[in-house]
Formats: C-alpha cells, sequence, structure tokens
C-alpha cells in the first residue's frame, strides 16, 4: 500500500492479493519502483522490484532464495544491499545485487564467517556500507 501524506490517498502496490509480503521495503533513486522482500506459498523468498504505480505496471523478481532482512537501495549507485544466507545453514552475509540485470549478488568482501549480518545500507558514493551483526548461532 502507498499512501500520499499530502492528501491521504491510498493505492495498492500489489494488483493482485498478497499476503506475503515482508518488510525492507526501499524507493530507488528515481521513485518509480520499490525494491522488498516477500515470502512465496512455497517458502521461498523472494526480492522484488515493483512499479510505484502498482504490479500491472511492471512487477520483476529479482532473486530467489533464502533473504534476510532489510532490502536497501543505494541512492547513488542504484545498487540493492540484500542480506543472504549461506548455504548449509551458514550465517546471513550482505550481497551487492543489480537491480537492473541478471547477475546474480554478489557478495561484500571481508565479512567475518563467525557473524551474521543484516540491514546493511550503501552510502550515495558506494564506498561504505552500514551494518548490523551479531555472532552467528547455526541453524535457524
Amino acid at each position: 500500500m502507498i499512501r500520499e501524506l499530502e492528501t491521504g490517498k491510498e493505492r495498492n502496490l500489489f494488483d493482485e492479493p498478497t499476503s506475503q509480503l515482508s518488510w525492507g521495503r526501499d524507493w530507488s533513486p528515481d521513485d518509480k519502483r520499490i525494491a522488498l522482500r516477500r515470502g512465496t506459498p512455497d517458502g521461498v523468498d523472494e526480492v522484488v522490484l515493483v512499479n510505484t504505480k502498482g504490479s500491472s505496471s511492471g512487477l520483476r523478481v529479482r532473486y530467489r532464495g533464502n533473504v534476510s532482512s532489510h532490502v536497501s537501495w543505494s541512492p547513488g549507485t542504484d545498487q540493492l544491499v540484500v542480506g543472504i544466507y549461506l548455504p548449509n545453514n551458514g550465517p546471513r552475509h550482505l550481497h551487492l545485487l543489480d537491480p537492473n540485470s541478471r547477475q546474480r549478488p554478489v557478495e561484500i568482501p571481508e565479512q567475518d564467517p563467525a557473524y551474521d549480518y543484516c540491514d546493511g545500507a550503501l552510502s550515495p558514493d558506494g564506498k561504505q556500507v552500514a551494518f548490523g551483526f551479531k555472532p552467528h548461532v547455526g541453524p535457524r
């Protein structure tokens, strides 16, 4: 749902009924798309890009996999930061994801495998990332 603050007017972001939305929405730098994480009925997470006019105007599943936490859009570099769990019940690490290509997410280097990293936010120039972290405690 999108609400215009000045008028209170609301419109649905998704044209089809969905109860599997999750958290971590973020606007694209050009205000035309929103990136978010959602769960699917088959239990897979997706990073979805949806047109702010509604999903009938554009919806793209950019990544399917074991996604965690917030999806963040860098204002200056047009990249997404996504937390993705590593295979075999490994920790979640932050990855960069190009919203405009089909390339696989690229893990941000130098993350300690003993920690879970989440809620990354790139600086406008794309040279720094702010994040939360905690020790990884095994299978979730």
